[in-house]
């Protein structure tokens, strides 16, 4: 059986004891002493002492002592404990930009340090945030993007965490961000027909005919101009197009053809409707021997995604100001949802599993319970 009393966790201290070392004449304390046992994080216990006039402020000198004594003990050479957030922030795109991180993500990064963390908290010092300050920080702020800041936050500081620079990752103790639920907006189908009949006439031929396969496929719109004719396999009956790749944009690689999905899930095939693959045909017929998207630009590249998004925000007009193509892509998945298992339709939809698809892209309908309800009743109405 195993004696002794059990050993603490590599980062923390235990009881803490206190007794007066000095009094006056009188017989009262003038002078206290704190001690405790502390383990480093090298998993050494060493023993230590703080004194003060009052009993709580020898107590509040042996916890600085403490934290001071884990600060020596870092995995970084050029950042401490009392390195300012600003050069924590430095480090975290530096490591971002070597473990994998697609270039598209660190530029959405980038953007959020610089206009809105740096500015705000980039002179703190580490030992100087605490969860009570990250707290207040993101619940007061009105920025539409302070989702994105969180997922940084909570990155850089689980990065000064493996460092050792900081005991504990303070982002673990901030309440969470109340965000409105959004309701899932669809199109009716008689609302399709009217829409897809103003947007052809207008003068951008290309936005209608990537709507019609945004409302065909349930793409997303990256994916959607990525597509080659050599994605589609017209030895199959129906046709079956396989889904491999997506525009990316970033400040590194300029707009380029990403060779995989937007996620792993992204990677799927799906069988095409006649009306697909007549705008696939026609569109080949066109320029296929030449290039091989389906939608280039006129210099014959890939089409950037904003150009894309400007472009469909003229021809959509007023009328249809509200309608992206997220919204084609919930038509596309409210109406599957009669027709495909759950499972399946996350499959087509491009989702690791189908509670992202059943959460944030079916419309919820009215359930009918008309017929069996009542039926619960029919034979009680004399009864009743």
């Amino acid at each position: 059986m195993a004696r002794g009393r059990p050993a603490l966790t590599p980062g923390t201290w235990g009881e803490i004891n206190i007794k007066p070392v000095a009094v006056d004449e009188e017989g009262s304390p003038t002078r206290w002493e704190a001690d405790t046992r502390l383990r480093l994080t090298t998993g050494e216990t060493v023993r230590v002492r703080a004194r003060g006039q009052s009993a709580n402020k020898a107590k509040t000198a042996l916890k600085q002592r403490c934290a001071q004594r884990l600060e020596e003990h870092t995995d970084h050479a050029e950042l401490s404990s009392t390195s300012t957030f600003s050069k924590l922030l430095d480090e975290y795109l530096a490591v971002k930009k070597t473990d994998g991180t697609k270039p598209q993500s660190v530029d959405r990064y980038t953007d959020v340090i610089e206009k809105h963390l740096k500015p705000t908290l980039g002179a703190l010092r580490l030992n100087e945030i605490t969860p009570l300050v990250m707290d207040q920080w993101l619940h007061s702020s009105k920025r539409r993007n302070v989702q994105q800041c969180r997922t940084v936050l909570n990155g850089a500081f689980g990065l000064a965490a493996r460092y050792r620079l900081i005991g504990h990752n303070p982002m673990k103790d901030v309440r969470p961000l109340k965000t409105a639920k959004k309701e899932v907006n669809r199109l009716t189908s008689e609302e399709v027909t009217e829409f897809l009949k103003d947007l052809r006439q207008s003068d951008y031929e290309y936005v209608y005919e990537v709507c019609v396969l945004a409302l065909l496929t349930g793409f997303r719109a990256g994916e959607l101009l990525a597509l080659n004719f050599s994605d589609i396999d017209e030895e199959k009956d129906p046709p079956v197009l396989t889904l491999n790749a997506t525009i990316s944009y970033s400040k590194a690689t300029g707009n380029i053809r990403q060779e995989h999905g937007k996620t792993d899930a992204a990677t799927r095939s799906i069988s095409l409707a006649p009306k697909a693959m007549e705008i696939i045909r026609k569109n080949k017929e066109r320029h296929g021997e030449y290039l091989p998207m389906v939608f280039p630009s006129a210099t014959g590249t890939y089409r950037w995604e904003n150009n894309f998004n400007e472009d469909f925000r003229t021809a959509r007009g007023e009328r249809w100001k509200n309608v992206t193509i997220h919204t084609l892509r919930r038509t596309f998945s409210s109406v599957g949802k009669g027709n495909l298992d759950p499972w399946s339709l996350a499959v087509a939809m491009g989702h690791a599993d189908s509670s992202i698809t059943e959460k944030f892209y079916i419309a919820r309908d009215a359930v009918d319970v008309a017929a069996f309800a009542d039926q619960l009743i029919s034979n009680r109405d004399e009864e009743v």
